[in-house]
């Protein structure tokens, strides 16, 4: 088995989403894929709201099962699935897990080089 020596500050550990309390928001000028099984739970939602602006606004590209489609942000570049808290529709109702990666990830950035990760923050609230 490999070993990967992991690399990151203390507090990317702790780091939580402090929601609508927050200056900034994850949801904004990131493009967002989709795999093909969250595309599939999005269209499907017994949740209207969430399936009336998935039906809007996510393309299919079927680049492949892990790239299938892609949310595509509103007129003023978020996401569409913001409310009017700047709270995620989907984390809400559903739960992280029902998040894309990047959604579920941010702000982490990791970057592997060899046989190390570094785990560092894009600019978000601190």
């Amino acid at each position: 088995m490999k070993e990967l020596l992991i690399t990151q500050p203390d507090f990317m550990e702790t780091f939580s989403c402090v929601g609508a309390a927050c200056r900034e928001h994850c949801c904004q000028g990131v493009s967002i894929t989709l795999d093909k099984n969250r595309y599939q739970r999005y269209i499907k939602s017994p949740y209207s709201d969430i399936k009336r602006i998935a039906i809007s606004h996510i393309s299919v590209t079927q680049d492949s099962l892990a790239s299938w489609a892609n949310i595509n942000p509103d007129n003023q570049g978020n996401c569409p699935f913001l409310d009017e808290q700047r709270l995620c529709q989907i984390y809400k109702h559903t739960g992280i897990n029902a998040l894309s990666t990047s959604c579920a990830t941010y702000p982490r950035v990791e970057h592997i080089y060899i046989k190390k990760l570094k785990v560092c923050r894009s600019p978000a609230q601190k």
